[in-house]
């Protein structure tokens, strides 16, 4: 237990740090302006709801970061297992066969809900260099939220 925290502390120090680096422009080709300026950044952590398809995949657009996990940017179908009291929940390649086993897994920890969740939902907050940190994942149906 002491090691996870250990390691989360670190992951958040590492994720602060590169998210305060100064950001440089960068060459548009030989002297050549931009045809348009990127669009400003916003400031600080904030929170967004990624879509889940029908299917059970949803795509990350930049690295994101599940539990002890990180994630390269794809498109990924997440699965819930459980081995005895402990929870995972594993991504795999949207691409790989349906009974393939999970290219990666993350602990997780179940939280109740007052009611079955309406729909299948992965929040996530935003850093400012673009990663995502996934606090939870709910599943249409199910009457638990799956933290991180």
């Amino acid at each position: 237990m002491k090691s996870r925290v250990t390691a989360m502390a670190a992951l958040v120090v590492l994720l602060s740090v590169y998210a305060s680096a100064p950001a440089y422009a960068q060459h548009g080709g030989h002297g050549t302006p931009a045809a348009s300026a990127p669009a400003p950044a916003r400031e600080g952590p904030y929170a967004e709801k990624l879509r889940i398809g029908e299917d059970g995949t949803v795509a990350f657009s930049a690295p994101t970061v599940v539990g002890e996990l990180l994630i390269k940017p794809g498109r990924y179908r997440f699965e819930h297992t459980a081995e005895g009291d402990e929870h995972f929940v594993g991504f795999s390649s949207s691409d790989s066969p349906s009974d393939a086993q999970p290219a990666a897994r993350a602990k997780c920890r179940l939280e109740r809900l007052k009611k079955p969740a309406k729909k299948t939902e992965v929040r996530a907050l935003v850093q400012g260099n673009g990663w995502r940190l996934v606090e939870w994942i709910q599943v249409r149906g199910e009457s638990v939220r799956h933290v991180f």
